[in-house]
């Protein structure tokens, strides 16, 4: 397999990074923040969400067979996935020879609302279509999106609460693996960006400002379904399904 990519010169401190999330958690803000701040292409990511690569997204060989080509280079251009954590568990160690990864993550209850907007704008099937995001995180898992996704979850709000803590858990024992919480990247973006760089890239933030609103997660809100408060209801299914992980998350 011969592909080409952006490098870094090997004198500069960049390391290749991946950015992992659950869809709608902030992954484009924080790459085009790791853009604007150090200098990586964001808008060339590596892509293990479609098949633009002539490798198989669902065999975790297959990337590290990708991903191997890489090793002892500093590719400019992030590696960009939505997969669940146990897709990479078996070959993280290869994975993490490569490069670095940087896990955001987002309140649950923001996530349903722009998945819900986002879901109903597609003319494809990429997930379930509801009304509410109350309904989409009652939902089972369906459509494009079961390609993300190792076995099959009872509810959205299940799905999320098993990517989230399948990614942190693995982040306690890999010190390249570095969580991000999407609020502070958005409320406190310098401090985070700084983090970012001690942790991962290992030079001083480039530009302590944040990318434009385009370039953010959230969703112009036009599309039919607007941001709404929880419920009691709602938060007691909250409370059942994700209470714990959301807890230890401050949310």
């Amino acid at each position: 397999m011969d592909l080409t990519f952006n490098t870094f010169s090997p004198d500069m401190p960049h390391q290749t990074i991946m950015v992992a999330s659950h869809e709608r958690s902030g992954t484009h803000f924080l790459m085009n923040s790791m853009a604007k701040a150090f200098g990586y292409h964001a808008e060339t990511w590596i892509d293990l969400d479609w098949h633009k690569i002539p490798i198989n997204y669902f065999a975790p060989q297959d990337i590290t067979q990708l991903t191997a080509q890489f090793r002892g280079q500093k590719l400019a251009n992030p590696f960009k996935s939505h997969h669940q954590a146990d897709f990479f568990a078996p070959v993280i160690e290869d994975v993490l020879g490569t490069m670095a990864v940087l896990y955001i993550y987002r309140n649950p209850w923001d996530v349903m609302q722009s998945m819900c907007r986002l879901l109903n704008q597609y003319d494809w099937h990429e997930g379930p279509k509801c009304a509410t995001p109350a309904d989409l995180m009652r939902a089972q898992p369906e459509g494009h999106m079961m390609r993300y996704q190792m076995k099959q979850h009872p509810s959205m709000l299940g799905r999320w609460q098993s990517h989230v803590s399948g990614w942190l858990e693995l982040a306690e024992t890999h010190d390249k693996i570095v969580p991000v919480a999407y609020e502070d990247l958005r409320d406190d973006y310098a401090a985070t960006m700084m983090k970012v760089a001690e942790r991962v890239v290992g030079m001083t933030p480039q530009d302590s400002t944040p990318p434009d609103k385009v370039h953010n997660v959230v969703q112009p809100r036009d599309a039919g379904v607007e941001d709404s408060p929880v419920s009691d209801e709602d938060q007691g299914f909250m409370d059942d399904v994700a209470g714990d992980l959301m807890k230890k998350l401050g949310y």
